[in-house]
């Protein structure tokens, strides 16, 4: 149910044959120990019971073909996350060790456009071993990001923004296809959270305008080429709730399908 097909459909370019295993996040982003998977909320109890899994070498998902994974994935994009993941941690680790002494935030040079297809590309694998079994889901969101990761000189899509944040826990939450309802103003906030030590991602599709999203986006200017370089601003303060945004908070309900979350914790925690 949880690792997928050795042959079936890819999940993002839908060629059908041999599929391979996708790490999500990637290896180097510290997915390498053995792990619990459970759905949420019960992942967030480590005595939980119920349905889980064991994964062997951290989180990972049969969904996807070669080139996909190894030939997009591995070599074009994930290297971009990696630096971003492994330069963030090592200032939090210095801070830790008090060896340095840092501002309320940071600013760090990255290439979004390779790091936003490395997080979408990890989110169209993740939790969907259902598609690879019977072939992909069309619906305007996952439609787009497929054509977004598939086409390097493409923009992305004016309907979605990717929030980042520093996330200082070692769970790893994937939620996908989350709505998140305001009670207030009746607005339905649609997109997927991706959360890894040391950062969360949450992808938004169509956000209401009359709400407001209080976290940096990680691609300033959505026109910027595949290779283009900024700087990226990364609050070491402004932390939000290690359950945020999937939690709700007062005047806030969140709609989700189970099969479609999933939250690891370290074995050896367990």
């Amino acid at each position: 149910m949880t690792r997928g097909p050795k042959y079936g459909y890819c999940v993002i370019c839908g060629d059908k044959g041999k599929l391979s295993r996708d790490h999500v996040p990637p290896q180097g982003c510290n997915n390498k120990m053995d792990v619990v998977l459970r759905t949420f909320p019960d992942g967030y109890t480590n005595n939980a019971g119920g349905w889980k899994t064991f994964y062997q070498g951290g989180t990972h998902f049969r969904t996807l073909c070669e080139k996909c994974n190894s030939g997009h994935l591995g070599t074009e994009y994930d290297p971009e996350l990696v630096k971003l993941c492994n330069e963030i941690r090592k200032l939090a680790e210095a801070v830790s060790r008090k060896e340095i002494a840092l501002p309320s935030d940071v600013l760090v040079f990255v290439k979004p456009q390779r790091i936003v297809r490395a997080i979408v590309g990890h989110i169209l694998a993740a939790n969907a071993v259902e598609e690879a079994k019977n072939g992909l889901i069309s619906a305007p969101l996952p439609d787009a990001l497929r054509r977004y990761f598939l086409n390097d000189a493409g923009v992305l899509p004016t309907e979605a923004d990717i929030y980042v944040w520093v996330y200082p826990s070692r769970r790893q939450v994937i939620v996908k296809g989350a709505g998140k309802i305001s009670l207030k103003y009746s607005d339905v906030i649609l997109g997927h959270i991706l959360k890894f030590l040391p950062l969360g991602f949450w992808l938004v599709w169509e956000k209401p305008l009359n709400l407001s999203i209080n976290l940096p986006t990680l691609v300033p200017d959505k026109r910027m080429g595949i290779d283009d370089i900024c700087q990226m601003r990364v609050d070491l303060t402004n932390i939000p709730p290690l359950d945020f945004p999937e939690a709700p908070t007062s005047g806030e309900l969140i709609s989700m399908h189970e099969g479609s979350t999933s939250v690891s914790v370290p074995r050896k925690n367990i």
